[in-house]
């Protein structure tokens, strides 16, 4: 049980801090948007990450409570959560390289 709390939180805690990283970019490329370009290019591509490290840093948050609380629902959140981080990752992948 001890890895499965390190391993949730430490999804919850990479989502929240990637979300919390890249709202700054997408904050400073709203304020620099007439800068430059390209700017105006990868403000889309910046938001949908932004918003794919949210849903990871919720659903870790999602699977941390009934962890934290021995609820009898552990098990179908952790699985949310591996399925979401799956997804996740394969999303993240596709949108980098496309």
């Amino acid at each position: 049980m001890n890895f499965l709390r390190w391993w949730t939180v430490a999804l919850m805690l990479f989502g929240a801090t990637m979300s919390l990283c890249l709202g700054v970019v997408c904050l400073l490329y709203y304020i620099y948007l007439d800068s430059a370009p390209e700017m105006r290019e990868q403000l889309p591509l910046l938001q949908k990450l932004v918003a794919l490290f949210v849903v990871l840093g919720l659903l870790g948050l999602a699977a941390f409570v009934p962890l934290w609380r021995k609820n009898r629902w552990l098990w179908p959140a952790q699985a949310l959560l591996l399925a979401g981080a799956v997804t996740i990752g394969i999303t993240f992948w596709r949108l980098l390289s496309a």
